[in-house]
């Protein structure tokens, strides 16, 4: 009986100096962390307020969120749980909180944190919509999470040159629902002129860029589908 006790005070003892240990671990790398997730979430939110073609931000550069408050500043709307909307469409999430924002033109702007699945897990975006004569143009985005997707092969969804393949979509276009070209069957296209024409019927053309990754960039134009559909019945309620 007296190992026994011995045994579970032994056990009871290196199970407490663990707990210990996480919990300071946890102390330790929590605001670091913190700290590291704000810098990112700011970088992205100046980033796809800003024009890719001019360089130029979208809205007048004080009003760039630098600080957390200045975050909080801008909600739109905000969830109890992580996520504000789930399409049973689309299969993809929009996180909370969402954002807005006016332009330096007056216009109406939302910044919008999404998801779709991807080939090893949810690839996640940040996107900038802003308001158009008749709903809202996607004007750029930001692939903030793809950890899980293959080097050389999905993971390329986050070169600049393959982002931009999904800038700069119209209401009209946005309407069709996006897709990639690998799911229209619109075969090879080979000039700049032709991949901007097939944006007009929402299909984006990477299997240039992004040879054998289809599921990756499927699941950003999931997640802006998945915008979409939310600022469709949601965008005249700010």
């Amino acid at each position: 009986m007296g190992n026994y006790v011995k045994t579970g005070l032994i056990l009871m003892a290196f199970t407490l100096v663990v707990g210990v240990l996480l919990a300071g671990i946890y102390v330790l790398t929590k605001e670091p962390i913190e700290k590291a997730d704000l810098s990112n979430q700011l970088r992205a939110m100046k980033t796809v307020l800003t024009d890719p073609n001019s360089g130029r931000s979208v809205v007048p550069e004080q009003e760039i969120p630098t600080s957390t408050a200045q975050l909080e500043k801008m909600i739109w709307r905000k969830a109890d749980s992580e996520t504000v909307f789930s399409s049973s469409v689309w299969k993809g999430a929009i996180y909370s909180p969402i954002y807005h924002i006016k332009s330096t033109e007056g216009k109406e702007i939302a910044i919008v944190s999404a998801g779709a699945t991807g080939y090893g897990g949810d690839v996640k975006i940040l996107a900038a919509f802003i308001q158009a004569e008749k709903g809202f143009d996607l004007f750029r985005l930001e692939v903030m999470d793809f950890s899980q997707e293959t080097p050389g092969l999905g993971a390329k969804i986050s070169e600049e040159g393959v982002k931009a393949r999904f800038f700069d979509f119209t209401t009209e276009n946005l309407e069709r629902g996006l897709k990639v070209d690998k799911d229209t069957g619109i075969g090879s296209l080979s000039s700049p002129a032709g991949i901007r024409e097939a944006k007009k019927d929402g299909i984006i053309y990477v299997s240039d860029l992004m040879t054998g990754a289809t599921i990756t960039p499927r699941a950003v134009a999931n997640a802006v589908n998945t915008i979409t559909e939310y600022l469709s019945a949601e965008w005249g309620e700010k």
